[in-house]
């Protein structure tokens, strides 16, 4: 599953407001009652960005790649991007399947 989740799961997700302790926590509770994990990224280390009353900045990791551990297991090369942001407030998220050979159409 990839997009964007509107929850980040560690205070070193956010910079400029307030970490809740408690939303991360449900997060991460949904997470594990569906057996999955966070894929992980390179690229930057927030997915949103916006403006507060004009000056301040927040940013956020609220898009995400999240898989179980069997496709994991299957794709054990594959890596997921943070690509530069332009238009949206949103850096669009790049699955790398390195190594991956889609099974051919009979």
């Amino acid at each position: 599953m990839i997009g964007d989740f509107n929850e980040v799961l560690h205070p070193s997700e956010i910079k400029g407001c307030i970490f809740t302790a408690r939303q991360a926590e449900k997060f991460s509770h949904m997470m594990e009652q569906c057996n999955l994990i966070d894929l992980g990224a390179t690229g930057s280390s927030y997915t949103w960005t916006r403006k507060e009353r004009g000056i301040m900045k927040v940013d956020k990791r609220l898009d995400r790649a999240l898989g179980d551990c069997a496709w994991r297991t299957t794709f054990p090369e594959a890596y997921v991007e943070h690509l530069t942001r332009h238009y949206s407030d949103h850096h669009p998220i790049l699955l790398r399947g390195v190594g991956f050979v889609p099974a051919k159409r009979v």
